[in-house]
């Protein structure tokens, strides 16, 4: 069979947005304790949430080694709460 990479579903609130060079759209989950990085790419476009929306946000877990952190990149799609 195919490898699958691990996949992920979180909730929180959304505490910032940004576009960044690359075109990819960085934000930013909190559940009020742990934040998650999460990235939409032009590959697979999405809306652009807004801050302070509840979202429900699902897409693939990778290991961002440049910056230290884990991170749902790409989001494969997100939801209001």
């Amino acid at each position: 069979g195919a490898w699958k990479r691990p996949r992920a579903k979180i909730e929180g609130k959304v505490l910032n947005v940004a576009k960044e060079d690359d075109g990819d759209i960085h934000f930013i989950v909190s559940d009020g304790g742990k934040t998650v990085i999460c990235e939409i790419i032009p590959e697979l476009p999405l809306p652009r949430p807004k801050k302070g929306m509840v979202v429900v946000v699902w897409g693939i877990v990778r290991e961002d080694r440049l910056h230290g952190w884990w991170e749902i990149h790409p989001v494969t799609g997100w939801t209001l709460k």
